[in-house]
């Protein structure tokens, strides 16, 4: 929380009971405050969760050297409302002097354009709040240094913390809701790594989904519906609010009060410092609002739902399978492996469907790939024609378009990573996934 700001009383089952010739005093007015904004702030937090509602643009400025935050409304994980009523700016230059020393910020240099450097960011929005409006004050508490002198503030101000942070966001943690998510086919199942199958309590919810799809499309609404209450139970049981063992902190809501909202990214900033390091001048960079959270209002929720009419849990195309990002890996200088999630046709591995190219310092380079295919753990083995160098860029590229993708053994093209939508039967998706080998 920034300096200078305060914290705000928040408590929703305690009011205040009123009696003729009761006598309120400054606490009183606080249990007052925080009763009506403590019952907002848990119902925020946990039934609508954080997002933004509308605006909140971020626009990147180099004939002004700003990046620029547009007004806007959002709530964040622990149920304030962020709302910004004037746009803010912050000088790129200025504050990458301030910040180029911090720890773990990672400033690039373009050999092919002296004196630029490029590194990547991205805002974020959390609640604040500070004391205004001084007025005189007759009594005061003894020792408090916040009304010395006989005066007060009378005011305080919900306000935004903005800050434009280095490097890129910590990946999300995960959704709540995860059985719902599994039922409906938007999340993949958790895989026990003992077993290296779906967690037991995933697959009763994969069985279900199974049971759906089973019946006639008639009764399939009815049988999810029926699924839906049952693990939307399992499901809440294990919503908490969020504590923290260390420090014994704790509160109603699933955040700590001050837990920030990822509002967008900007990698690829390039700044130019000018000769005999004099000024400095914002070139570019490329603004990503996508990653934000985003709340849909409950009418245009409702009126989604009028789409057309058909079964929720209809049979849906043959998926392509899709690889697991995290199944990429160099285990020495001439290989590279990764995993599918499903089986796939062996003849469609190919060197054609699996091109492998790195950047040195004298450019790209594109690699012969010779793959070889397990069918047991779905793994690829590329086998490479020459060493790639320790620190050297890798770019792997799996087809799933073009006349040579990987093909499932259902018929479907590759559909892309593992972290994306599952494909069709007919349009496929590449996996492009770009790293670096490290020494073993």
């Amino acid at each position: 929380m920034p300096e200078g700001s305060v914290t705000l009383s928040s408590n929703p089952m305690q009011c205040l009971n009123y009696e003729f010739g009761m006598l309120l005093g400054r606490e009183d007015f606080i249990v007052e405050q925080g009763y009506h904004r403590g019952k907002v702030r848990l119902h925020n937090a946990w039934l609508h969760r954080e997002g933004v509602a509308w605006g909140y643009a971020v626009d990147l400025n180099p004939e002004t050297d700003e990046i620029v935050v547009r007004r806007g409304l959002a709530y964040s994980p622990a149920g304030h409302e962020l709302l910004l009523t004037t746009d803010v700016c912050v000088n790129v230059p200025l504050w990458l002097e301030k910040h180029r020393s911090d720890p773990g910020f990672e400033i690039r240099t373009d050999e092919a354009s002296p004196g630029v450097e490029i590194f990547d960011a991205y805002v974020t929005l959390a609640p604040s709040a500070c004391l205004s409006r001084p007025v005189p004050s007759i009594a005061q508490t003894c020792g408090d240094a916040s009304t010395s002198g006989g005066v007060a503030y009378s005011r305080v101000m919900e306000v935004i913390d903005i800050r434009l942070v280095p490097g890129l966001p910590p990946e999300p943690g995960p959704l709540p809701f995860h059985r719902l998510r599994v039922l409906f086919g938007i999340e993949q199942p958790h895989i026990d790594e003992a077993t290296n199958a779906a967690t037991a309590s995933d697959q009763e919810v994969l069985d279900a989904r199974d049971n759906v799809l089973a019946q006639p499309e008639a009764d399939q609404p009815a049988a999810l519906l029926a699924f839906l209450r049952r693990f939307a139970a399992l499901d809440s049981l294990e919503e908490k609010p969020w504590s923290d063992a260390g420090t014994g902190e704790s509160s109603l809501t699933p955040s700590p009060d001050d837990t920030p909202i990822i509002l967008a990214t900007i990698s690829g900033i390039r700044v130019q410092t000018g000769a005999n390091g004099s000024g400095a001048d914002l070139l570019e960079g490329t603004v990503d609002v996508t990653v934000r959270p985003t709340l849909i209002p409950t009418r245009t929720i409702q009126e989604l739902l009028a789409g057309p009419a058909q079964s929720a849990a209809a049979t849906p195309e043959a998926q392509g399978p899709r690889v697991v990002p995290s199944s990429v890996n160099s285990p020495d200088a001439e290989t590279i492996t990764f995993a599918f999630d499903a089986d796939v046709q062996q003849a469609s591995v190919s060197g054609e469907s699996v091109q492998v190219s790195v950047l040195g310092e004298s450019g790209w380079r594109v690699l012969v790939v010779t793959p070889t295919y397990d069918a047991a753990s779905h793994m690829v083995s590329a086998h490479l024609d020459s060493a790639v160098a320790a620190g050297e860029l890798i770019r792997l590229t799996v087809r799933g378009t073009g006349s040579t993708p990987v093909i499932g053994t259902n018929g479907a093209p590759l559909a892309g990573s593992a972290d994306t939508p599952a494909g069709s039967t007919h349009e496929g998706s590449d996996f492009v996934w770009m790293f670096r080998r490290t020494e073993a």
